[in-house]
């Protein structure tokens, strides 16, 4: 029997607590949203009380359309619907869907494999070689503090890995001071810890 015969008809948005939502798996949500209406992926919204810190969170709702951290503005949630929905109206003023127009520069990070990391440098694998003494911009996520540590690193070197193909990129890390070191201890003393959690569970 499919899923979409147990659903009432008409239907246009899913909206979902993620305690539901963790329920099942993204093939099962995936599955349902194309067969609600045939030939499309019907807009589903999954609503949760935390905010996803980590990318590997952010990958485990890549089956939705939106994830929405509670509480949040009506207004916020009737603009996220007229995106996903352009052709949905209501008898309430249409919610604005202007955007700025500006020149300024956004980031965009990307995920890679530390191989060494201190205070003083750091190592990670890279599809090429970057550019010697070019600089790059680092993140990391202090759990205990939920905060995010941006640090700037300049690359003075690269080698191959034999091992995957990939290159390690050494960096040195730029113009930090006492503060930055503490944040890069306390992540280095996190990351330990959970290590040690990790071998002792298995």
């Amino acid at each position: 029997k499919r899923m979409s015969s147990l659903l009432p008809g008409n239907i246009s948005l899913i909206l979902l607590s993620e305690k539901i939502a963790r329920t099942r798996d993204k093939e099962f949500w995936l599955d349902l949203r194309s067969q609600v209406v045939p030939g499309e992926r019907v807009p589903m919204i999954v609503i949760g009380k935390e905010k996803l810190q980590l990318f590997d969170q952010a990958i485990e709702k890549e089956c939705f359309s939106d994830y929405l951290v509670d509480p949040f503005d009506q207004m916020y949630l009737k603009k996220k619907i007229k995106y996903l929905i352009p052709s949905m109206t209501t008898e309430e003023e249409e919610p604005s869907r202007e955007c700025a127009t500006t020149d300024e520069v956004i980031k965009v990070g990307v995920q890679v494999d530390i191989r060494n990391f201190s205070e003083i440098s750091l190592s990670v694998d890279y599809p090429r070689a970057l550019e010697k003494n070019s600089f790059r911009e680092f993140v990391i996520y202090i759990q205990q503090d939920r905060v995010y540590e941006e640090l700037l690193a300049k690359q003075v070197g690269w080698e191959e890995n034999d091992q995957n193909g990939m290159m390690i990129n050494h960096f040195t890390i730029f113009g930090h001071g006492d503060k930055t070191n503490q944040k890069i201890r306390q992540w280095l003393n996190e990351q330990y810890a959970m290590s040690i959690q990790d071998s002792e569970s298995d």
